[in-house]
């Protein structure tokens, strides 16, 4: 999914490589990905090193045109970030397997610094006080992506009605009021229109020949014929917590097929799902959603 992403994005799909790396010298892999974002402006550069140096973190990059690192390939700069990472956060890296000339040459300097957290890189890895709150920004936008990849992917959980010359309708309702009706075959169609309008619901089929006021002419009586009677709200002054268990790193399992989504993007959206309903009842609703892997920890809990 990760690599998906950065396709979208314009970068090259890396994903694989961090994850080698990562796992093997216990670091966050995946933040490290953000890391490479931030310090390449999207893997544009632009700045004192070049892409052909193959060095995603900017590492021996003083400033002042020293262009720094330089490394045969993405898969040895990518592992020169990592080890780098780990060696600051405390993890053991032998002196002989370093790859980065900058780290080998400052080997006990960087060994001690004792920044096990990614907001402690800031004044260390870079002068930018905000160094970490950029890197989350971008892992906050791809879970926002996952989320609605996982939407997507999830489209046949809607009730879509259809025409009777079979094709699908779908509504969405705002109060009393149908603001947009949607007739189409075209599948992509009608994704875009549900990432569009979360809240976008079917009803039971209506009386053949009735319509909804507003709507237009194409109606079929496959759409509501009256707004839905106004929910009672039982559940005013209870306090509802929706606990979709696992995490972004520690998804748990997937389904089959092509991109299956795993138990947590699932879970995750049931719960964002279901929300809304239990706030119409009344109940006061948060979606209990930690990271237990620690976002900001550049180690992973689970490595050796």
């Amino acid at each position: 999914m990760l690599n998906r992403w950065l396709a979208v994005r314009g970068c090259p799909q890396y994903a694989g490589l961090y994850q080698v790396a990562g796992q093997s010298y216990g670091v966050r892999w995946d933040v490290a990905v953000f890391q490479s974002i931030k310090e390449t402006g999207w893997f544009k550069f632009g700045g004192d090193v070049s892409p052909a140096q193959n060095n995603f973190a900017g590492i021996g990059a003083s400033g002042g045109g020293v262009p720094g690192d330089s490394f045969p390939s993405p898969m040895a700069g990518i592992t020169a970030q990592i080890q780098n990472l780990a060696l600051r956060a405390g993890r053991p890296v032998a002196e002989r397997e370093i790859l980065s000339p900058y780290v080998k040459k400052n080997y006990s300097y960087i060994k001690n610094r004792n920044t096990p957290f990614w907001e402690q890189l800031a004044g260390t890895w870079a002068t930018d006080p905000l160094y970490w709150k950029g890197i989350a920004a971008i892992a906050e936008e791809f879970d926002a992506w996952m989320l609605t990849q996982d939407l997507e992917a999830s489209v046949t959980w809607f009730e879509l009605n259809r025409t009777p010359e079979g094709l699908p309708v779908a509504v969405a309702m705002a109060g009393d009021t149908a603001k947009t009706i949607l007739v189409s075959a075209d599948k992509s169609v009608l994704i875009d229109f549900l990432l569009r309008h979360p809240n976008a619901r079917t009803f039971a089929v209506a009386p053949a020949g009735k319509s909804v006021p507003g709507v237009p002419e194409y109606n079929r009586g496959d759409t509501p014929d009256a707004p839905p009677p106004e929910p009672t709200r039982p559940l005013v002054g209870v306090t509802i917590g929706l606990d979709p268990g696992h995490s972004r790193s520690s998804a748990g399992a997937s389904g089959t097929g092509s991109n299956p989504p795993s138990e947590y993007l699932l879970n995750l959206l049931a719960s964002n799902t279901r929300r809304p309903l239990l706030e119409a009842a009344g109940a006061d609703v948060e979606i209990f959603d930690p990271n237990p892997d620690n976002l900001s920890r550049v180690g992973d809990w689970g490595a050796s």
